[in-house]
This record gives C-alpha cells, structure tokens and sequence, in this order.
C-alpha cells in the first residue's frame, strides 16, 4: 500500500500538533503505515465478532481526515 506524499506531509503536520515533534517523511510514512494495520487489525476483530467481514481498504491508499476545526 502506498500512501501518497501529500497525506504524508499532511500526517506529519498532525503528528507536529499531537507531539511538539517534527518527524521526517520516513519516519511519518512508517507510523502511518503502522496505525493503517492497526486499524485493519481492530476492524477485523470487530468484523470477527459480528460475523462479517471487514471492508477493503480503498483502492488508493487510507484517507486521512482533516482534524476537526478545518485543518491547517
């Protein structure tokens, strides 16, 4: 899966509000990639106690919302 640079600059703003740090685009492209499986992970548990099966990822890559309040 690949994410594209613009949600990666736009994670590494969000991470730079939460955390008071300024990350590097590896950096920021790894934790987004480990919060997508996490998710994924939690998703097909929660599928797994329903009885269904969790959606598909989107087809390019996860979106990333904008924080509440409009964004930058």
């Amino acid at each position: 899966m690949q994410i594209p640079n613009d949600r990666i600059d736009q994670f590494i703003d969000l991470w730079e509000r939460a955390f008071g740090e300024r990350i590097s685009r590896d950096e920021a492209r790894a934790r987004a990639h480990q919060l997508v499986e996490l998710y994924r992970s939690i998703a097909d548990d929660l599928a797994h106690d329903r009885g269904a099966a969790a959606p598909p990822p989107a087809a390019d890559g996860p979106e990333i919302a904008d924080p509440p309040g409009g964004g930058s």
